[in-house]
């Protein structure tokens, strides 16, 4: 699984984030619709990665920005917007699961709708059988591994995202390659 770089907070975007966010605070909703377009697919991402389908993600997505907003007064870095989000939708969608009693995530789904999408039928199975053995790791493990190969952050960034340290994050990603290898040997 190549890594695609997604997460980048410190380019134009995050000095954007942080314009947006103190306009938002002081009461432009205008400025808050513009953090929801520009971050609602990572969060739509992440959301579908631990959730059963469109309907749940849907509602993490609509719980994420909710949250944000009434919590934007207490992120400290305005220009970390992007993490703190992805941190958020980490969160609630592994609560969400854990509540319904939905410990996999969807990911399966997801190759499958790659193979409808005209992908390789071998590649398409291939990716699906990985999935379904990335599904069947402990959630907080399954977390690092999707936000490292899934969504292409780095160990600094997925610390930071999921408020590890970078070392619980390197045990956590040796241990799920350990166990991805045995499901798939």
């Amino acid at each position: 699984m190549a890594a695609r770089p997604r997460d980048v907070p410190e380019g134009p975007d995050a000095a954007g984030d942080a314009e947006l966010v103190e306009r938002t605070l002081n009461g432009s909703t205008q400025a808050f619709a513009l953090l929801v377009r520009r971050h609602e697919p990572l969060v739509r991402g992440l959301a579908r990665r631990f959730t059963r389908g469109e309907a749940e993600a849907q509602d993490v997505v609509q719980d994420v920005f909710l949250r944000a907003f009434d919590r934007l007064s207490t992120l400290r870095e305005p220009a970390r917007l992007r993490p703190w989000l992805a941190r958020l939708a980490v969160q609630r969608g592994l609560t969400l699961g854990r509540r319904r009693g939905v410990e996999k995530a969807a990911l399966p789904a997801l190759a499958r709708e790659e193979a409808v999408a005209g992908v390789e039928p071998e590649a398409a199975e291939e990716r699906a059988r990985l999935l379904a053995a990335l599904d069947e790791l402990p959630a907080e493990t399954r977390a690092v591994v999707v936000l490292r190969y899934l969504e292409g952050l780095d160990a600094p960034r997925i610390a930071e995202t999921l408020q590890l340290s970078p070392e619980a994050v390197r045990q956590r990603l040796s241990r799920a390659l350990r166990l991805l290898r045995e499901k798939l040997a």
